[in-house]
């Protein structure tokens, strides 16, 4: 799972230097990865690797899907680093 701010992108190009071969996985995918619509993917709770743009550090407080397509989250981004373990990265374009 990849997590970048409101205003970028998931560079495919970046993931892939850190990752090797990459690709956006599809709605059926999501669904069935993650157990939830796309749209609907919580940050946290999900046990998956995360990878979280250097970016979205810098905000305070971010909002996320919250399990539902009507409902959000909203979680410091140092919370989601903890209940993730997930990795900092610059994997925005």
């Amino acid at each position: 799972m990849v997590i970048v701010d409101g205003n970028s992108k998931a560079s495919l190009e970046k993931l892939a230097k850190y990752f090797g071969k990459v690709r956006m996985a599809n709605k059926e995918e999501v669904k069935k990865i993650t157990g939830y619509k796309v749209g609907e993917v919580p940050p946290v709770g999900i046990s998956i690797k995360t990878v979280i743009d250097k970016k979205v550090l810098e905000k305070d407080v971010v909002i996320a899907g919250g399990g539902r397509i009507d409902r959000l989250i909203k979680i410091k981004p140092e919370k989601i680093l903890e209940f993730q373990k997930a990795e900092v990265l610059d994997i925005s374009e």
